[in-house]
């Protein structure tokens, strides 16, 4: 569980530079899951958000890119918004957000920078070019904050159109793959 990650040795590196758990959001309705991270040395709020974690919140996963599912995905968003809202009206001055996020939560966090204009780094994120379209107006958004990183291809990454350029992490295939 998110409120352990302190004690847990797995995610020490997590820690060790100052980063704190400020809280842990949970929507047991959607499956939105994400974590508030605060570094006081940096004065830096950390949106991690999820990826698919489930039966219940797999239909979000692909309406990032699925105009069928796309409900699902919009539901998480708007827990993902009202997040990111409370953290924006309790920054002190000085303070920054940014955000990071997985596969589904890749998705968020880049519809996050695109609408809010924060920073954000997404790992195998689906495409959510047509989730932001609908819900923020087409092209009526910025991405130029979004870093996206891609490893090898698969079915969650190579689900939907980009938002904006992937790097790829691996440039060949595993040996066993």
């Amino acid at each position: 569980a998110y409120n352990d990650l302190e004690k847990n040795e797995k995610y020490s590196n997590i820690f060790k530079d100052g980063n704190k758990v400020r809280s842990v959001e949970r929507n047991k309705e959607n499956g939105f899951d994400a974590i508030e991270l605060y570094n006081e040395k940096k004065k830096q709020v950390t949106i991690v958000i999820s990826g698919v974690d489930g039966l219940k919140d797999l239909p979000a996963g692909l309406g990032s890119g699925s105009p069928a599912a796309i409900k699902s995905f919009e539901s998480q968003f708007k827990s993902a918004e009202k997040l990111y809202q409370r953290i924006k009206d309790n920054l002190q001055p000085g303070e920054s957000i940014n955000a990071v996020g997985h596969s589904l939560g890749g998705a968020l966090v880049q519809l996050l920078s695109a609408k809010h204009g924060i920073y954000a780094t997404s790992l195998d994120a689906p495409g959510a070019k047509k989730a932001a379209d609908k819900i923020l107006g087409q092209d009526q958004y910025k991405t130029d904050k979004i870093t996206a990183y891609t490893a090898l291809d698969n079915m969650v990454n190579g689900h939907g159109t980009h938002m904006t350029e992937q790097t790829l992490l691996v440039k060949e295939g595993f040996a066993d793959h």
